[in-house]
């Protein structure tokens, strides 16, 4: 399994569109990034959802969108209330309710901006488009832009640092589906970790996102602005393919629970600090 992809990535895009009563739904999300600095380097991460109900599955496919022998997945049968993954070898299961996860979260940088003596100036978003998006998948869209500024600087022992961050989210989104309980529950708790900086971010970003993101461009423009060294991160997610299901056309096994490894406390922190570095990156 890419553990870039994992619980970064699959737990925030699962189950984020609505499924009507009586039926399931599958849909792939590709990921593209780009980043430009020193180098130009180029990765594509493919998932595979499947949704019925509570229950809902995450396969990591290949760039092309094939499925690898043994390939790594994550599983819920409760909603989100409980995770099991496997990279294809041993499973684990986590017991972590959502606002544990995102309280250790907010509890890691916390720590971290202490350690550096980070100074976090006041982030500024603002919206600076909204238009008619294009029909995607038969439903119509409205296009967003979101321009956000903040910055950081602070030091650790007698190196210091100070950086300026310009970012670009372009959000195509839907009204027709509805968040069902289970995404709106993670939004709301991304948002409520405690951590005042990263809360008051999000807070202004569901104020504006209010429907469900079929496509989201993602630019971020990163300066040392000792070295005036620049960064560019373009990241940019898309449902590709989309589709309801009769639960008879759920394949056998989908949602079979593994035997797993129960995981304890300190691998929750293991995944919340993996979870920042990758969205870091």
């Amino acid at each position: 399994m890419n553990n870039k992809i994992g619980l970064y990535f699959a737990a925030v895009l699962c189950l984020i569109l609505a499924v009507p009563s009586g039926a399931a739904l599958r849909y792939n999300v590709a990921v593209d990034i780009q980043r430009e600095g020193d180098k130009v380097k180029s990765e594509r991460l493919v998932e595979q959802v499947t949704v019925d109900g509570d229950r809902g599955r995450i396969d990591f496919l290949a760039p092309d969108g094939s499925k690898p022998e043994n390939g790594g997945y994550m599983l819920t049968l409760d909603g989100g209330k409980t995770f099991a993954w496997s990279d294809g070898g041993q499973a684990v299961c986590g017991n972590w309710s959502l606002e544990e996860f995102f309280g250790t979260v907010g509890a890691l940088l916390e720590k971290g901006t202490r350690f550096i003596n980070a100074e976090l100036p006041e982030a500024q978003v603002e919206k600076t488009l909204e238009e008619p998006g294009p029909e995607m998948h038969g439903f119509p869209t409205t296009h967003l832009r979101l321009d956000t500024k903040f910055g950081a600087k602070g030091r650790v022992l007698i190196m210091k640092f100070e950086y300026s961050v310009e970012q670009t989210d372009d959000v195509w989104m839907t009204s027709v589906l509805e968040l069902p309980a289970l995404e709106r529950r993670w939004v709301e708790m991304m948002g409520q970790t405690g951590f005042e900086y990263i809360d008051a971010m999000l807070a202004t970003w569901n104020e504006e996102v209010t429907g469900v993101v079929l496509k989201h461009k993602n630019v971020v423009r990163l300066t040392n602005l000792q070295s005036n060294k620049v960064s560019v991160k373009t990241e940019t997610m898309e449902v590709t393919e989309f589709e309801r299901l009769e639960p008879s056309q759920i394949p056998e096994g989908t949602f079979a629970k593994p035997e797993c490894r129960q995981v304890d406390q300190r691998k929750m922190e293991e995944r919340a600090m993996k979870f920042i570095r990758n969205s870091l990156k």
